[in-house]
């Protein structure tokens, strides 16, 4: 996987291919490394030491495998896309009990390229989940706070699709966002609203 994300994101293509292929692929990496973790701590999320660490530690072996020294910059990716920011649910146990976890495995556990971006079927479940784990909160950034729980939902089906399966779904939900950022706004606030 490092490897795999050190080859779409190299030095000199990183910056063209951005949106496209290099941020996909290493969004989806943080993802997994949260779901494999979670087996040893029962924790969706990482404290803000290990984040700070984990993501040095990423990037060092990426740059020496020839990755664009910037694409945290370019990606957007800071420490906290590794800890829970403001989703109140970390837990596995506290996750599992408030979402229907069969519900949302059917709808991810097999993501067509050719349908999940016009005819979204994981999308809106990830998002439900997230809108139901965020529930409890009351914190005024409804955006943020739906974004940052849904990290945990990609944390959590990393962790039951495991890393094969994961990469490949993550990458197509991922560049399925960047082409319809505005219709899952809409969404967002539908769901919140309704």
């Amino acid at each position: 996987m490092i490897t795999r994300t050190a080859e779409d994101c190299t030095a000199p293509l990183a910056k063209y291919v951005g949106n496209a292929i290099c941020c996909p692929q290493f969004k989806s990496m943080l993802q997994i490394f949260k779901g494999e973790h979670s087996f040893i701590s029962n924790s969706l999320v990482l404290n803000d030491s290990d984040a700070l660490e984990c993501i040095a530690e990423i990037m060092s072996v990426l740059i020496e495998n020839g990755a664009n020294t910037s694409i945290t910059e370019l990606c957007n990716i800071q420490p906290t896309n590794m800890t829970g920011g403001l989703c109140p649910v970390t837990s596995v146990k506290k996750f599992e009990q408030m979402i229907d976890t069969n519900k949302l495995l059917n709808a991810c556990a097999i993501v067509d390229p050719l349908t999940e971006c016009c005819n979204a079927i994981c999308q809106p479940a990830i998002t439900d989940a997230a809108v139901r784990l965020s529930s409890n909160s009351s914190t005024l950034n409804l955006q943020q706070l739906v974004n940052d729980c849904e990290g945990i939902v990609y944390a959590w089906l990393a962790r039951e699709l495991g890393p094969e399966v994961s990469i490949s779904a993550f990458r197509i939900l991922y560049n399925c966002k960047v082409n319809q950022g505005t219709s899952q706004n809409w969404n967002i606030n539908h769901n919140i609203s309704g």
